[in-house]
């Protein structure tokens, strides 16, 4: 990097010795500045003891202390009244305090505290105002890892400039750590260190200075962190007054951390708009040539885009610069639904989700990107909704899940895995068919309570735990291990559930079949079913249109219990019939390890074991009949910690209660997909209405019909508008006015076309018809289809949908 006042700072190679030293080094200073931080005696109002320390800057609940010592006061005062700059200085440097707290989660804290690469330095020097004018990354020892994202380990060079302009070689180190008292802190380690091969500038009148800072995070409250920072500067003049004058804006600038969350909020909605305009990368730098960053560059630097200022030059992933659209003006803001019309309210569009917003609706943010070609960070003020600007607050800096799923690579199988997969699938099937063939019940359909004990129940579902397991399914190490034959007789953990839901079987298999990592996700997010994160990894067997409910995929699942565990399986659904010719649903997912995938222990996530079966039947024309059998293999001796995730497992198993539930919001989105050209409340730009290949009008985005005089409801066919009426509402499907009594609020999760990690949940306004109609129509001619991708298809379901209702009204009237 190139300096506008002439400075080239050299990179800097150290030896494999010189790094463990910088290591060891770091350790040291880390474990001094902890024990300094936890011995650090306060009042009970956060102040420290006055005799020693006195404040000399405070702002927003943090306040800066400057060591008081008498020979530094001596020395102040004498050099004040004689003017005489040739008293000997002293030998202990200035020192200075910080306490505070601030409003926030530590996780932000240290997001925005951890500048693991030249460009987040610049940017976040840039936000912040801290006084570092310029900034580089000279040598990597410890990069950000998936283990650890927030973890490195520098040698960096910042310019400030104070009452002198000065310049700093430095150890920068930061993470996460446990004070003695166990308690859990972040920590960011500043601290000078030499190196014979690195320039200095006195020439240029830049004086090479020493300082020692550390700055310790810990979240005091669920709302608050508390701040600590303690530095060391041994400054180069001997001029006491001037150390003093500097010392005074060093303190000003350690004030800039109460800016930190700001900042971190800043890195989350760059995030979001680098989705749709520009492409920003995770540490807010910008291509100005339109080649952008995939990922999260701080975490993962093999992936990013090479830079003189960076060591992140393993491979490039480019992405091809975004398509032209044309925009569709709103007729309303999407969140108040108030006009733009003449002397209505003013419009603003989203930079985030590309919506349109009214001026109460919309907040306009400050945002510091990183220029690739002019090699400086700007200042940027955009404006984003209301709803993005939540839900970037609300989002994990760093989520270990999203990590986790983005390390996992696709699963490549040979055709003797595949072979064998098929084989234990369909061997684990049989043996399940066969434990719910011997399963005792009562005349209630209660299991014996001689071996199965009640644990949990909701809504006709009730699940039991079994007191001494016998019979007990494979663990299954290896898709070529010949656990499918013979079985382990290991005693495992066993959970049994049986009951009814209130629905039809093709609905509850539309629910349980995910044919994509996305429909994985959406399901988990909308029956709450303990899975916080899912992958496919690999598809042995798709759905076809003879039978649209099988399927067997190898995926992966991430739960956090009261211990974080993951889990890779293979997961299979479709349809069987049983000794009656009656046909059952199945959905099994079993336990497989593969050498080609990683593991996770190291970072405190358990690869456990499980195989569980659930079966449904069609009990009559309205409930259909739940059966589930599962085992559980924790590889945990703690009786307690086992008890508790058995305890959490069953009632994540209650979810299935809510599948029918989540069959009719998946057919709600794909009738809101086929009749207006989307499936979510996202923001996709459409163009102007158009006619698909069956003949289809597709209705605008955002094309909303104006309530005029003689506007009716479509339901009720009561007139709308007039005064003091009730205000109408807009169908999310089909777009039509419906008056309020006709419409419902309905629930729907769809991946976010922004953030595939993230699944969007909201509640949209769905007219009678439209739900009557979603809730009539045939799950498999949906599915059907949804495989097919042809929106043509739309009119034959809509035509089957309206003959049965047609007929069910007919038999409602004979009888």
């Amino acid at each position: 990097m190139v300096h506008k006042s002439g400075i080239i700072v050299p990179t800097l190679e150290l030896e494999r010795n010189d790094e463990k030293l910088v290591q060891k080094l770091a350790a040291t200073l880390l474990q001094q500045n902890l024990d300094q931080y936890s011995d650090l005696a306060v009042t009970n109002v956060g102040h420290p003891d006055s005799r020693s320390w006195a404040a000399i800057q405070r702002r927003e609940g943090i306040r800066v202390y400057k060591e008081s010592t008498r020979q530094q006061r001596q020395q102040i005062t004498s050099q004040a009244a004689t003017g005489n700059s040739n008293v000997k200085p002293a030998k202990v440097p200035p020192s200075l305090l910080l306490v505070g707290t601030v409003k926030g989660s530590l996780d932000d804290l240290l997001y925005a505290t951890a500048a693991s690469s030249t460009e987040a330095m610049l940017t976040k020097s840039k936000f912040i105002n801290d006084g570092v004018v310029a900034s580089k990354v000279l040598a990597r020892i410890i990069e950000p890892s998936m283990a650890d994202p927030l973890h490195f380990l520098n040698v960096t060079w910042r310019y400030c400039t104070l009452s002198e302009p000065r310049d700093y070689v430095c150890l920068d180190v930061a993470g996460w750590s446990n004070t003695d008292r166990g308690e859990r802190v972040a920590y960011h380690l500043i601290h000078s260190v030499g190196f014979d091969v690195l320039p200095s500038y006195e020439h240029k009148g830049i004086a090479r200075v020493n300082m020692s800072v550390c700055w310790i995070f810990r979240q005091k409250t669920a709302t608050l962190v508390e701040c600590y920072a303690r530095g060391f500067y041994d400054l180069d003049t001997t001029n006491a007054m001037l150390n003093s004058i500097s010392m005074h804006t060093i303190a000003l600038q350690w004030l800039s951390c109460a800016k930190l969350i700001s900042y971190a909020q800043s890195m989350k909605l760059a995030r979001l708009v680098n989705c749709v305009k520009v492409p920003v990368s995770s540490d807010c730098s910008e291509s100005d040539s339109g080649d952008g960053l995939y990922g999260n560059s701080a975490l993962f630097p093999s992936q990013s885009m090479p830079s003189s200022t960076s060591s992140f030059d393993d491979s490039t992933m480019l992405l091809p610069p975004p398509r032209e659209l044309s925009r569709i003006l709103a007729p309303c803001c999407k969140l108040c639904c108030k006009s733009f019309r003449f002397l209505g309210a003013s419009r603003r569009v989203c930079q985030a989700c590309d919506q349109d917003v009214c001026s109460r609706c919309s907040i306009k943010e400050t945002l510091c990107l990183f220029s690739r070609t002019r090699q400086r960070a700007r200042e940027s003020k955009k404006n984003f909704c209301k709803h993005c600007v939540a839900g970037a607050m609300r989002s994990k800096a760093g989520a270990l899940d999203d990590l986790m799923a983005q390390a996992l690579p696709r699963l490549e199988l040979s055709n003797q895995d595949i072979k064998t997969i098929l084989e234990l699938s369909v061997c684990l099937l049989e043996t399940n068919l066969m434990l719910q063939k011997q399963l005792q019940l009562t005349r209630d359909r209660f299991p014996d309570s001689r071996v199965w004990r009640e644990v949990q129940r909701k809504d006709g579902m009730r699940v039991f735990k079994e007191f001494q397991p016998q019979h007990l399914l494979p663990s299954g190490n290896s898709p070529q291990a010949d656990a499918a034959s013979h079985p382990d007789q290991a005693k495992m953990s066993s959970l049994l559930m049986l009951g009814t839901v209130a629905g039809n079987l093709n609905d509850v298999m539309y629910a349980s079949i995910a044919m994509s990592t996305d429909s994985m996700r959406a399901r988990s997010k909308f029956v709450q079913d303990g899975v916080v994160n899912s992958k496919i990894l690999s598809c042995v067997e798709s759905p076809t249109s003879d039978d649209p409910f099988h399927t067997l995929n190898v995926t992966w699942r991430y739960y956090s219990l009261s211990e974080p565990r993951d889990y890779t399986c293979i997961e299979a659904t479709g349809l069987v019939s049983n000794d009656y010719g009656e046909p059952v649903g199945f959905h099994l997912i079993h336990s497989l390890d593969f050498a080609q995938l990683p593991m996770f222990q190291n970072y405190g996530v358990e690869r456990a074991n499980m195989s569980a079966c659930t079966f449904f039947r069609q009990k009559s024309s309205t409930l259909v009949e739940c059966y589930t059998r599962g085992y559980f293999d924790f590889r945990s001796m703690n009786g307690l910690l086992n008890n508790m995730s058995l305890h959490t497992i069953s009632t994540q198993w209650l979810s299935m209660a809510r599948y029918v539930e989540c069959a009719q919001m998946k057919k709600l989105v794909w009738w809101m997909r086929m009749r207006t050209g989307r499936d979510s409340f996202a923001s996709t730009s459409q163009s102007s209405s158009s006619t698909s290949s069956g003949g289809i009008t597709v209705i605008q985005q955002n094309a909303r019909p104006r309530v005029q005089s003689g506007t009716r409801c479509r339901v009720c066919n009561l007139s709308l508008g007039g005064f003091l009426r009730s205000r109408p509402r807009v169908c999310a499907c089909c777009a039509e006015w419906a008056c309020k009594r006709c419409c419902v609020k309905k629930q729907v999760c769809v991946v976010s076309s922004h953030n595939k990690s993230k699944v969007n949940e909201k509640k949209l306004v769905f007219c009678a018809q439209c739900i009557a109609e979603a809730s009539k129509s045939d799950a498999s001619l949906i599915l059907r289809e949804e495989l097919m991708g042809d929106s043509s298809s739309y009119t034959s379901t809509r035509r089957a949908t309206l003959e049965t209702m047609n007929i069910l009204e007919e038999c409602s009237l004979v009888l």
